[in-house]
């Protein structure tokens, strides 16, 4: 019987520390975030007249076709400035910029 809860708690606490190890999922999700920023950057041509980008205010009056390219003005984690380049519907390309929260900035393994 004691053989049997000395084996039970080593099963529990090694359950545990699986729990608490570094996911896979974050890793994998960390990687894609990677490369659809790469791939969003290499698809990115600079065209010839670009307007200068608008700074986002709350309730603006966006008319967007089509986005072009979402970037990340920062690496850092947290609140960080974004970039939005967009096609309007007369196929005018614009840039707004806004800040929003980075949530798969940790370094890829």
């Amino acid at each position: 019987m004691k053989l049997q809860r000395v084996l039970l708690l080593t099963a529990l606490l090694g359950a545990s520390n699986l729990a608490l190890a570094d996911g896979g999922g974050d890793i994998t999700f960390a990687r894609m975030e990677q490369a659809r920023i790469q791939v969003m950057q290499a698809r990115t041509t600079l065209p010839a007249q670009v307007a200068e980008a608008r700074q986002y205010t709350y309730g603006m009056d966006l008319d967007i076709a089509e986005v072009v390219a979402v970037t990340a003005m920062s690496n850092d984690c947290g609140v960080v400035p974004m970039q939005m380049r967009y096609k309007d519907s007369a196929g005018n390309e614009q840039t707004v910029q806004y800040r929003a929260e980075r949530l798969a900035c940790r370094a890829t393994r």
